[in-house]
C-alpha cells in the first residue's frame, strides 16, 4: 500500500522509523547529561557551564532530530526557563534580595520571541524600501 507520493506505508518500514527514534531522542539527553555532570573548565562559572551543556545538548538534537527543529529550539527554551535559578543565574544574582529568578527568565524567554518579531519587521522595512 502507498500514499499519495509513492512512499510505501507497510507495517515493517513504520516499525523501521520508530526502532530509529530511540537513539536519535537519548544522543541529545547523553549529551547534555555528560557535560553537566563534567567540571567545569577553569574560568567558567558552574552555571554558565549547565547552560553550555543545555545548548550542546540542542544542537544535538537538531543534528539527530528526534523532534522537528522549531520543537527543538521551543523545548531547549523551556528547559533553561524551567532551570533559570540554577542555569542563568550566578549565586551573587540569586543572593540579591528583592531578585525574582522566575520573573526574570520569562523576561528572558519572551525577549527572544519579540526581538524575533522585530528583525522580522526591519527585513520588511527593507525590502520596502527597496521596491
Amino acid at each position: 500500500m502507498s500514499n499519495f507520493f509513492g512512499v510505501s506505508n507497510s507495517p515493517g518500514r513504520l516499525e523501521r522509523a520508530r526502532m530509529r527514534l530511540p537513539w536519535r531522542a537519548i544522543v541529545p539527553l547523553a549529551v547534555t547529561a555528560i557535560l553537566a555532570l563534567a567540571p567545569a573548565p577553569p574560568g567558567l562559572t558552574q552555571h554558565a557551564w549547565y547552560y553550555f551543556a543545555i545548548f550542546a545538548g540542542v544542537i544535538a538534537a537538531l543534528l539527530t532530530e528526534p523532534l522537528p527543529g522549531g520543537a527543538v529550539g521551543l523545548i531547549g527554551v523551556v528547559v533553561v526557563t524551567v532551570f533559570a535559578p540554577f542555569v542563568l543565574y550566578g549565586p551573587d544574582e540569586l543572593a540579591k534580595p528583592g531578585f525574582d529568578p522566575a520573573n526574570a527568565a520569562l523576561t528572558w524567554a519572551l525577549a527572544g520571541f519579540f526581538q524575533r518579531d522585530r528583525m522580522a519587521d526591519l527585513c520588511r522595512l527593507h525590502l520596502r524600501s527597496c521596491l
